[in-house]
């Protein structure tokens, strides 16, 4: 036993379902599990020899917290809460892509095609996630062609340009009837889901129509549609007969690797198939279920999940309201071997290639020992972008356990009317964001990395010491050859070790790759807003929803005005086009 602290609590634990937390001699968090059995899940760890990761977690853990909750379905609910509060460096977690889109068709009013990022509006029916992003673009454009859905927004006093165009039913103008419309909302949701047998039909129909009559530009229009269509019908591969929502979990474990395959089918039309390879830690099942328990609270769970455990399946049972399918037999359990073969090949692939990757948590206790700080778990970089001084921006960065964290990276345009003085601009935006962070309480770093020399570090020690903050902080210095070469930390230059010091360039690089990136878009927007203003009736919001929708000023120029006048006056917009004639 480690302490006598430790060992009264192990000799105290209950015998309830609950969450116990794990705390390093810092105070930090490191580890949040989950038990049907308090005292059985949480002293087996230091009554039994552990290896690998478990064993660093063990050797580091100076006392533990529990939570007693109800049931272990609030044991499971409480647990994935507190780790995407906390993001402790022994929890692994699965990379985000929750930012995958979705089509979005209306369920009520007019019939509305849209991609949208999250699907939590009751009224919308959704299809997706669509890992290829452009593959649910060009449905949506190709909906939008062959449907009479509502492509414009607001109203219009006449018909619009789609109208013209036999692609609009008339919505924003003229009365059109509740039949009409959920006939096409119905045609769509067909579409979407495989159900379509006429569309094809149609305008392989029409095509043929227009050639006999000689028409061939327009036979060529519909022969560019019929192309569209069957491409978007042949990367539907319909692997089953009953057509259900359902996902096909597997996974496959190599040494300390996990290798984790999610295959969703809807409608039985086979929508994406999503793998990963995760560190394993501790025993298998427990965390593949927090692993599943993370990745469902982000989407929805389809009706059914199909997997081999049914230990797993009881599990995510407690939580979800969505019936469980472990196959014995036939073509169920045909698809969830292939998957799991999938799984197999893909950590194998995997491991070949990718074996170094898993150091990152190794080379940051490196760096808390060179430092002598607490283990960095928390990392922000700040940069500043500019072009001689115009559209100033300053960027903070940050990474868990040595690897990036877009949500929590943000951006800053520089107030300062000197936009050339850095020092003064790093101390803007040190003082802004650490201000904000003490507002909301939370998501305060362990280590601060600051690209420059002593002049750079002076700044940030005056921003510290004026919010009272003592996290440790450092400097990233480059050689002549403008190259990571070393840190300089309470005025001394370290050397690091050429692992570490590859580590640490990689996220100066990030660092300064989102600068540029941010200064580059921020200078693009103020370019379009510049060209547009002081134009009579469009002010900063038609010049917004412009920004929206044409992306850049080329794409602007080339617009109609037929086009044009949907989103604006036909007046105003008649002007827009008068000054980019003249650009």
């Amino acid at each position: 036993m480690k302490n006598d602290e430790l060992k009264f609590l192990l000799d105290n634990l209950v015998t309830s379902p609950g969450v116990y937390l794990m705390f390093d001699k810092h105070g930090k968090i490191i580890y949040i599990g989950k038990a049907k059995n308090l005292k059985n899940r949480v002293s087996q760890y230091f009554n039994r020899p552990q290896v690998g990761k478990v064993a660093g977690m063990v050797k580091n853990t100076v006392r533990f917290e529990t939570i007693i909750t109800n049931n272990e379905k609030e044991a499971f609910i409480l647990e994935l809460k507190l780790i995407q509060t906390h993001y402790p460096r022994y929890n692994i977690m699965l990379k985000d892509d929750s930012h995958y889109p979705y089509i979005a068709l209306s369920k009520v009013g007019d019939p509305v095609v849209t991609i949208e990022r999250k699907a939590n509006n009751v009224n919308n029916y959704y299809f997706g996630p669509f890992p290829a992003s452009q593959k649910a673009y060009q449905t949506v454009d190709l909906i939008n062609k062959i449907f009479k859905t509502k492509k414009c927004k607001g109203h219009h006093k006449g018909p619009c340009f789609y109208y013209h165009l036999g692609q609009c039913l008339g919505y924003c103008f003229k009365d059109v009837s509740e039949e009409e419309i959920e006939e096409v909302r119905k045609s769509v949701y067909d579409f979407l889901n495989g159900k379509d047998t006429t569309t094809l039909k149609r305008y392989e129909t029409l095509m043929k129509e227009e050639s006999a009559l000689l028409n061939f530009e327009k036979a060529n229009e519909y022969k560019n549609i019929i192309t569209a269509i069957k491409h978007i019908y042949s990367s539907q591969n319909v692997e089953l007969k009953t057509k259900i929502d359902v996902d096909v979990i597997a996974f496959s474990q190599i040494e300390d690797f996990i290798g984790l395959t999610i295959v969703s089918y809807r409608k039985g039309i086979l929508l994406s198939e999503r793998f990963q390879t995760i560190n394993a830690f501790g025993d298998i099942n427990e965390q593949i279920v927090t692993l599943l328990g993370e990745y469902y609270n982000k989407r929805p769970v389809p009706p059914h999940l199909m997997l081999g455990s049914s230990y797993i399946g009881e599990e995510l049972s407690l939580l979800y309201n969505t019936k469980i399918i472990v196959p014995t037999r036939g073509q169920y359990l045909d698809l969830l071997n292939r998957t799991y073969q999938n799984a197999s090949e893909s950590l194998t692939k995997h491991l070949l290639f990718h074996q170094q990757q898993t150091a990152e948590n190794e080379l940051l206790d490196t760096l808390a020992e060179t430092l002598n700080i607490n283990y960095p778990r928390h990392i922000d970089l700040v940069d500043i972008a500019h072009l001689s001084g115009e559209e100033a921006i300053g960027v903070v960065v940050t990474y868990i356990n040595g690897r990036p964290f877009k949500k929590l990276y943000r951006k800053y345009n520089i107030t300062a009317v000197n936009k050339f003085d850095d020092y003064n601009n790093i101390r803007e935006v040190l003082s802004r964001h650490y201000e904000r962070k003490l507002k909301e309480g939370n998501n305060l770093p362990d280590l601060l990395l600051v690209d420059g020399g002593k002049g750079q570090l002076s700044i940030a020690t005056e921003v510290l010491n004026k919010f009272n903050l003592s996290f440790p902080y450092a400097g990233l210095v480059k050689n002549d050859k403008h190259q990571t070469r070393g840190l300089i930390f309470k005025d001394e230059e370290i050397t690091l070790k050429r692992e570490l010091l590859t580590l640490l360039a990689s996220m100066q690089e990030e660092v300064h790759r989102f600068a540029i990136t941010s200064h580059r878009h921020k200078r693009t927007k103020a370019t379009y807003v510049s060209v547009l203003d002081n134009i009579k009736g469009l002010g900063k919001k038609r010049q917004a929803l412009l920004l929206k929708t044409y992306l850049s000023l080329d794409t602007l120029k080339v617009v109609s005005l037929e086009e044009l006048s949907q989103l604006i006056p036909k007046d105003v917009a008649l002007r827009v086009i008068e000054r980019l004639s003249e650009l």
